[in-house]
């Protein structure tokens, strides 16, 4: 099938993303990513070079991307300057975003699946190159549609389980937020921070949440090989999507690969994950305007040599550029 399936799946930029791309370095910068203080003067310097401005306001926001900590960070930043009077101040020039390589690589480690079986139909060599390409197209279909979707043990049932129980840890803090801040169940304080309101409520009044979500029992019987092979079989999917979605520069696919890689990152416990996969959902869908939206989800990699499906992920390149200068600078 590699001679007749297409290798590129045509989408709305297909013909921007086999360019190559024209790189302007930004420098070095001596800034330690965990103190506070050094991130929020370095937003200040490249405010100033890089963020559209009208005297202290920003008109144009810019997108700045990185590993987890480094959205963290940055969004750290502004939340230290939001009592700032001007929205420069505010370091509101700039949209912390997380990248694709890094999101892939804490998704899954490497995978190796083989297999040689074929069960091809009889007539298949006298099919045209269209019925063929059909004819699989047809049966992932139908796999995708019975094993990620159909089954009763879906992707998204812990997610949904949190959603629907109104007396769950998390809905109970979160639907005291008022007016951006969190308010205490039984006395009239209010935190910014969620953590702080859950502490006070322990200390202060003696309670604690604990979710009533009922574990369901391991019949004797179930399969438990099938299970873990089903496992594998949903994850190498969504790895594959998002690995070739870096390649051919298709952001679109990218953004929604989020979606289903969240409760795999929620029950995995990599919780910071799974918020950096609801904001990158809710940037483009909801909080940004048109025109930003699609900024952010069409400028998502690199192509250094050109040609279609050469792309790599922003963060995967500055990672070799980081690896390449440590091994230049070594011993000096």
């Amino acid at each position: 099938m590699a001679d007749l399936y297409p290798m590129h799946l045509q989408h709305d930029h297909s013909d921007k993303v086999g360019m190559k791309t024209q790189q302007f370095p930004l420098g070095l910068f001596d800034c330690n990513e965990t103190k506070n203080q050094e991130v929020i003067q370095l937003l200040k310097f490249l405010t100033e070079k890089y963020v559209p401005l009208d005297g202290n306001e920003v008109i144009d926001e810019v997108f700045i991307g990185g590993d987890r900590l480094t959205d963290e960070r940055v969004q750290g930043a502004q939340r230290a300057m939001e009592n700032a009077e001007t929205s420069k101040g505010k370091l509101q020039g700039f949209i912390s975003k997380i990248e694709d390589w890094h999101r892939m690589m804490n998704f899954l480690e490497e995978m190796n699946v083989e297999d040689e079986d074929q069960l091809l139909p009889s007539d298949f060599q006298e099919k045209t190159d269209e019925d063929k390409i059909s004819w699989l197209n047809e049966i992932c279909c139908r796999i995708v549609k019975k094993y990620m979707f159909e089954n009763n043990e879906d992707m998204l049932e812990q997610l949904r389980s949190v959603l629907d129980d109104p007396d769950h840890i998390e809905n109970y803090f979160v639907a005291s937020d008022n007016d951006d801040r969190f308010h205490c169940h039984f006395c009239p304080k209010s935190f910014v921070q969620l953590n702080s309101v859950k502490l006070h409520e322990k200390l202060l009044h003696q309670h604690t949440v604990t979710s009533k979500t009922s574990r369901k029992s391991n019949p004797e019987n179930e399969d438990q090989l099938y299970n873990h092979i089903m496992l594998i079989f949903k994850f190498v999917c969504l790895l594959k999507n998002l690995d070739i979605s870096i390649d051919m520069g298709d952001g679109a696919r990218s953004v929604r690969s989020a979606k289903y890689e969240l409760p795999i990152f929620n029950k995995t416990n990599k919780t910071k994950y799974a918020i950096r996969c609801v904001h990158l959902t809710t940037l483009t869908e909801e909080t940004l305007s048109s025109e930003q939206s699609q900024k952010l989800i069409y400028n998502k990699s690199i192509n250094i040599q050109g040609g279609k499906n050469n792309n790599l992920a922003l963060d995967e390149y500055l990672e070799m550029l980081n690896r390449d200068g440590k091994e230049l600078v070594k011993g000096h």
